[in-house]
């Protein structure tokens, strides 16, 4: 798993081969977000915080996920999330960028 700032790009060791994770069938707004980090769950999830746009949970065997918009900030607009840490067995931790942690579940 490869986080750019051309999309989510999934490595094929077997064959080298790069391609493009279509996180807009997840129901990500952009296609190819800027993405500012990953996060590999233990139940075979990849986290992955997409630019300012919000968190997209990726299930590796089922090879489709689901988006979550960035929570939206009091004085308008949403938030900008910059990393996801696990926190414990059943939430994440958000960066907020300047706006603090949020935990997720």
């Amino acid at each position: 798993w490869v986080a750019t700032t051309y999309g989510l790009m999934r490595h094929h060791p077997g064959t080298n081969s790069i391609d493009l994770v279509p996180v807009e069938k997840a129901g990500a707004p952009d296609a190819r977000p800027f993405v500012n980090a990953l996060l590999a769950g233990p139940t075979g999830t990849l986290w992955a915080v997409l630019s300012s746009s919000g968190l997209l949970r990726w299930d590796l065997a089922a090879d489709s996920g689901a988006y979550y918009s960035a929570p939206p900030l009091a004085e308008g607009g949403n938030s900008l999330l910059v990393g996801v840490e696990a926190y414990d067995g059943e939430h994440l931790l958000l960066d907020l960028a300047g706006n603090g942690p949020m935990l997720f579940h």
